[in-house]
């Protein structure tokens, strides 16, 4: 774990690569089916961790997954001050080497599947993966945030979005 934001994709593309090294060099089989997994928020994308991390996981093909948590911000700053794209997987469109699924994250099933995809999929040595969730900000950034930036409109979208609304109701059915 780092303070620094986005420092967490290089150390965990390092044990994807040195999963990848135990398997294929050192014939080491135990190894097979271990991964590396980053989890950041969108802000975290606009850091040079990010790019490295993914261009390193996409050329040697690690078995690597990135968990993107999109919310539209980064720390009290809105996305669109921070990219010229409408999402980090806007950014990465014309990118070769990574397969990318994009889900909503109150969409319960959709969400956990796509996870299992993804993971299954790294430990395949397939493809790294990235998997980015859309999901709303709830409260801000931190506990000393009051999310004062934004509107009591967008306070009410995200309580309408609420996952854990969301998701009671699914294991009641």
């Amino acid at each position: 774990a780092s303070g620094d934001v986005g420092a967490q994709f290089t150390p965990a593309v390092g044990w994807a690569q040195a999963v990848q090294y135990h398997v294929e060099s050192m014939g080491e089989e135990e190894y097979r089916g271990a991964v590396g997994l980053a989890h950041a928020g969108d802000g975290a994308t606009s850091t040079n961790g990010f790019w490295s991390a993914i261009n390193i996981a996409a050329q040697h093909r690690l078995p690597y997954i990135m968990l993107i948590e999109d919310n539209q911000y980064a720390l009290s700053v809105p996305w669109r001050y921070q990219s010229a794209a409408p999402s980090v997987v806007d950014n990465l469109a014309s990118f070769q080497g990574i397969r990318i699924q994009s889900v909503e994250g109150g969409e319960i099933e959709a969400l956990y599947s796509t996870i299992q995809s993804a993971i299954a999929g790294a430990r395949k040595g397939e493809l790294p993966q990235l998997i980015h969730v859309q999901v709303p900000r709830l409260p801000g950034h931190n506990w000393q945030a009051p999310a004062a930036y934004k509107t009591a409109e967008d306070k009410a979208d995200v309580t309408r979005l609420h996952p854990l609304a969301r998701l009671i109701p699914w294991f009641q059915s």
